[in-house]
């Protein structure tokens, strides 16, 4: 979700000769609010098999978001600072 109406570029390691991790790919999306689930439930659903960090802005929006995608049939695992 970028508020923001330009794009800001943030980078890490920027001067590295490799990723992180070979074969690690990150990306983002940006789209209108309304179209944001549906977007995150279609790209999950197409590649159910492979493994994929989702980010969001609080632990409750990850609770929230994996008890839904669960509850539909896609099955994640939550993980946020709020674990006991």
């Amino acid at each position: 979700l970028s508020i923001k109406k330009e794009a800001v570029y943030t980078g890490v390691h920027d001067d590295a000769v490799a990723a992180t991790v070979d074969g690690l790919q990150q990306g983002y999306v940006m789209c209108p609010a309304e179209q944001r689930f549906m977007l995150l439930y279609t790209f999950l659903k197409k590649n159910i098999g492979k493994k994929i960090m989702v980010f969001f802005s609080s632990c409750n929006s990850v609770k929230f978001h994996a008890e839904l995608l669960n509850y539909i049939d896609i099955p994640v695992m939550d993980i946020h600072g709020k674990h006991k």
